[in-house]
């Protein structure tokens, strides 16, 4: 897949794979000058083009067989290993919750919602997102948690590698983390790591495209953020967007939350908790087209 078949037209039934994003994401058909998305096309396309062609070759032998239709609705709880909130409303409260990311985006907005969606009354939420590739300003909000008296942090890194300095002032300062979403380079000290399941989405994103072959398909992506959701709105049953493998930060935050009141509450976690993916197409787009997120 070059960059010329990315930026110009297109033969019929060209299938294109996208990870979207919260900033740059493709929306049209139409020759693409934007040196921007270029740079972005090209760092994507190696990437892409071997874990897509992988998942596309899963998906023959393994997977798609078993879908019932393009569309999907969201998993059931229990698919995505369900946790039932531990102590909620058997403690009086008091509970003071750090969450930080590794910058400003709606996905994180979202997470925010969900953990506050679990919190019980009387507990507080500290949020404060990080900045893009300023890993030394994520270990000063770890610093300011510690200084006012933070329970347990929920842990997004700005840097896989340099979290090690923030994990590590965390330890001595007793304070607990759960790592979310992306998982930090040293796992030792964190209590579990819960995070989309990215190869089930790749894989179901794939699959879609396979079913949906013969048509004239033109673009499959994985995320279900706000900007692919209002172009597949906006475009209908014939546009762009044929479907996008949906993550759920909300949900997403609720599940560390109630992690965080199972830990507090002295059970013990598993290593990693996934959250699964399911399908948007323009044939169920109105249904969640209301929020940026799910």
């Amino acid at each position: 897949m070059d960059e010329k078949t990315i930026t110009h037209a297109r033969p019929p039934g060209f299938v294109f794979f996208l990870w979207e994003n919260d900033y740059s994401v493709i929306t049209s058909a139409k020759p693409k000058k934007n040196m921007q998305m270029k740079r972005k096309v090209e760092k994507m396309k190696k990437y892409i083009a071997l874990l897509l062609s992988a998942l596309m070759v899963l998906c023959l032998f393994a997977g798609c067989g078993t879908q019932e239709s393009e569309t999907s609705e969201p998993p059931a709880a229990e698919s995505a290993d369900p946790v039932e909130t531990a102590g909620a409303g058997e403690t009086e409260g008091g509970y003071k919750f750090g969450l930080t990311t590794m910058g400003e985006a709606s996905f994180w907005d979202a997470v925010e919602e969900g953990v506050l969606n679990v919190m019980n009354e009387g507990d507080e939420l500290i949020f404060v997102e990080g900045e893009h590739g300023n890993a030394a300003g994520q270990v000063d909000i770890i610093e300011d948690f510690i200084a006012q008296g933070c329970d347990l942090v929920f842990f997004n890194p700005v840097d896989a590698d340099a979290a090690t300095s923030c994990l590590n002032l965390l330890e001595e300062a007793g304070i607990p983390v759960i790592n979310f979403d992306s998982a930090c380079t040293d796992m030792s000290t964190v209590e579990t790591f819960c995070a989309t399941d990215n190869y089930a989405a790749g894989a179901l994103a794939a699959c879609s495209a396979i079913t949906g072959a013969g048509a004239d398909v033109d673009l499959y992506s994985v995320n279900g953020g706000p900007e692919a959701k209002a172009k597949m709105l906006a475009d209908g049953e014939e546009g762009v967007w044929r479907a996008t493998s949906a993550q759920q930060p909300i949900k997403m935050g609720e599940t560390i939350c109630e992690l965080a009141y199972q830990y507090l509450a002295g059970e013990e976690l598993e290593s990693e908790y996934l959250i699964d993916a399911f399908i948007i197409s323009p044939a169920n787009i109105e249904e969640y087209a209301g929020s940026d997120w799910q």
